[in-house]
């Protein structure tokens, strides 16, 4: 999977790539912007994002407490809009003593993760915690995630020993210390998988589906192309793309149309109609429908 736009890295390479990744920072300059994704070990409540928030930070906290984290995705782009590189942390994980579900196990596998090579050549969580606190990784960046509650907890608990806190307030507060600008695409875009998002805009895929490290670059290229005004962004370089058929991809159905706008994210029920923050050619296919039936 390495490439100069995506690289893989493991505990032999571990010091030479964070060098790389520091490097890139700098050159993002100030306001760079990071978009983050994390595979981890299971879900103790799959349903768990249909409930409150509050109810919703519990469950997230008590599956982050108890499942470890596979890989640990940062894509790093320039507030000028140019996606730059992404790296894939491959974490120390072994089925012989880490607590996993199966079905986590198995879609993780059907994506590619060699779990052998996690055991064996995984990345110390604590080395990782000393680098990433010792970088510049939290000076005036900004965040990016899609469908991010669980990657933003996976972030803090590797910056962290300590469990999360009990109450979302907490959270949040230790958020904002840490990651105090964030930019949540599912707002934005409330249907459809991170994948189907990207081909409805446009933004093909660099390396595998359900690879931190891919999914982080594809969060980045995605808000990069719904930010730029049309035809002045080329965040593809095709020599480079993995086509259809490359790797095995589980994308998540696209929601049916139809739904209440209160189910919308908060962002896209104040920006639906005003396209403020984005075109609506760039809606996704489900939001297009619903705003077009109402309209």
């Amino acid at each position: 999977m390495t490439s100069h736009r995506l690289r893989d890295v493991w505990a032999g390479n571990l010091q030479r790539e964070f060098l790389a990744f520091q490097n890139t920072l700098r050159l993002a300059g100030k306001g760079a912007f990071v978009a983050i994704d994390t595979e981890f070990s299971g879900v103790l409540q799959e349903d768990a994002w249909k409930k409150s928030s509050d109810l919703h930070y519990l469950a997230m906290r008590e599956s982050v407490d108890v499942f470890r984290p596979l890989q640990l995705g940062l894509a790093i782009g320039s507030q000028q809009g140019q996606s730059l590189v992404a790296w894939n942390f491959n974490l120390r994980f072994d089925l012989q003593e880490d607590l996993y579900t199966d079905s986590a196990v198995q879609f993780l596998s059907g994506a590619g993760l060699d779990f052998q090579r996690h055991a064996t050549e995984g990345i110390d969580c604590g080395l990782l915690r000393a680098l990433l606190g010792g970088s510049e990784l939290f000076a005036q960046s900004s965040w990016l995630t899609f469908a991010g509650s669980y990657d933003l907890g996976y972030l803090l608990r590797l910056l962290s020993p300590s469990p999360l806190p009990a109450a979302l307030e907490n959270f949040e507060a230790l958020l904002d210390a840490r990651c105090a600008a964030r930019v949540e695409l599912r707002d934005a875009l409330p249907f459809g998988s991170l994948a189907s998002l990207a081909e409805d805009h446009g933004v093909l895929r660099r390396g595998c589906a359900h690879t931190a490290g891919s999914d982080a670059l594809l969060t980045l290229d995605l808000f990069f192309r719904m930010k730029a005004p049309a035809g002045e962004v080329d965040v593809n370089d095709a020599s480079e793309f993995k086509r259809k058929g490359d790797c095995t991809t589980n994308s998540t159905p696209s929601a049916p149309t139809g739904p209440a706008r209160s189910s919308w994210g908060k962002a896209a029920r104040l920006e639906m109609y005003s396209s403020a923050f984005v075109p609506s050619s760039l809606w996704g296919v489900a939001a297009r429908s619903v705003a077009d039936a109402r309209l």
